[in-house]
């Protein structure tokens, strides 16, 4: 499986977290990097291949967990997926990331050797209910992330 990321919207989204949560954009710009840098190798492969898992909990480093889940009023067009982070402490302790990311997942056609998972959002969540991003269906950054979506198919 290949991972790509859509580069001009995934920046503007880590600018943003980058202003509201300097720590949160350097774990989730390492992510990405990790991902991208290591998917020719078989511990890359292992993590990118849990990505489209169904309510899958991942073990992404010892300080990082995740759970992959398929936007639910997604499924009858798009196959668009988000993933939710905790940084772990070492006493155990969890705390949920600022950000998720949503991705879309593409099967092989006869235009796609490789199934493939693109990266399309990095959407900031604060703690203030008012102003986190729930994916809503009418939400720009949803209208954003299907488009973006359907342009890549």
């Amino acid at each position: 499986m290949k991972i790509s990321v859509e580069t001009k919207h995934v920046l503007i989204d880590l600018k943003t977290l980058q202003s509201f949560d300097i720590n949160a954009y350097g774990r989730a710009a390492a992510l990405i990097r990790e991902l991208y840098d290591n998917q020719d190798t078989e511990a890359g492969q292992n993590l990118i291949d849990q990505l489209n898992i169904q309510g899958h909990n991942l073990n992404i480093s010892p300080q990082m967990v995740g759970n992959s889940l398929r936007i639910q009023n997604e499924r009858i067009n798009r196959d668009l997926w988000r993933l939710k982070l905790w940084c772990v402490t070492a006493d155990g302790k969890k705390s949920t990331e600022p950000y998720r990311f949503i991705y879309g997942f593409y099967p092989v056609s006869q235009f796609r050797r490789l199934p493939e998972i693109r990266i399309f959002a990095v959407p900031c969540r604060s703690r203030e209910k008012d102003d986190s991003y729930d994916y809503e269906p009418d939400h720009s950054l949803s209208v954003r992330v299907r488009a973006d979506y359907d342009a890549y198919e």
